[in-house]
């Protein structure tokens, strides 16, 4: 899921992923751990493991 919001005078954006055995993880500003790149690459969301793919795919 991709959220939008504000926070105080900023724009953020909340990316949140369900991770089976480990419950729901949100992200802010696609900070993302290494553990959540290979997981998309894992399910077949993104090939290579990098952030920008991951972003490009969850925006589109």
């Amino acid at each position: 899921m991709v959220a939008r919001g504000e926070c105080g005078d900023k724009n953020v954006r909340v990316y949140a992923f369900y991770l089976p055995g480990k419950g729901i993880r949100a992200f802010f500003n696609a900070e993302f751990p290494e553990y959540i790149l290979q997981h998309a690459v894992g399910i077949g969301l993104i090939r290579r493991g990098e952030r920008d793919e991951l972003v490009k795919a969850l925006e589109s």
